[in-house]
């Protein structure tokens, strides 16, 4: 866990996010989403070498919304369905469909360490894996639905809720 929030201190000290913040009015992020589980769905846990999934997986990232290409740019840290910490960077463009809802796409990277082997969208051996899939944001909640593809050739999904707390105005 404390590597993954170091991480992400380190990339907002060291002004790696600054030439995103500063299209908008300030540097403060916009939102944060607090996830807390994920649901795997046709997804065998002993295909990844364990018995069972972690499915309580809180965590928080923070984003900096409507920022360049009209994208949302987020960072931050979750637990992982591993049981460890991830640091975790992304990408959205959402939609809003009333006040109180947006639909988007968000695509991320996150940091899942050795486990990454598992997983089929690992970068190279990096450890670093894509996520990401469609969302929904209703009022202060979320819901992501990131699609897995498995060894067999079948899919499965993961089915990610959490909080959303708009930061800003």
């Amino acid at each position: 866990m404390i590597r993954a929030f170091a991480l992400t201190a380190a990339a907002l000290a060291t002004g790696w996010l600054a030439p995103l913040a500063a299209q908008a009015d300030g540097l403060m992020p916009d939102r944060a989403y607090i996830p807390l589980t994920a649901q795997h769905l046709n997804i065998d846990p002993a295909d990844f070498g364990r018995t069972a999934w972690n499915q309580w997986n809180p965590g928080l990232i923070v984003s900096w919304e409507n920022r360049w290409l009209g994208l949302d740019y987020s960072v931050g840290a979750f637990r992982n369905s591993f049981d460890e910490t991830s640091a975790y960077a992304g990408a959205a463009k959402f939609w809003d469909l009333s006040p109180d809802m947006s639909i988007g796409l968000v695509a991320g990277l996150a940091d899942y360490h050795s486990n990454a082997r598992f997983i089929a969208t690992e970068i190279g051996g990096s450890g670093w894996v894509i996520t990401g899939g469609p969302q929904l944001n209703f009022k202060n909640a979320f819901f992501q639905i990131q699609p897995v593809p498995q060894s067999s050739g079948e899919f499965g999904a993961i089915f990610i809720g959490g909080l959303t707390i708009p930061l800003g105005d």
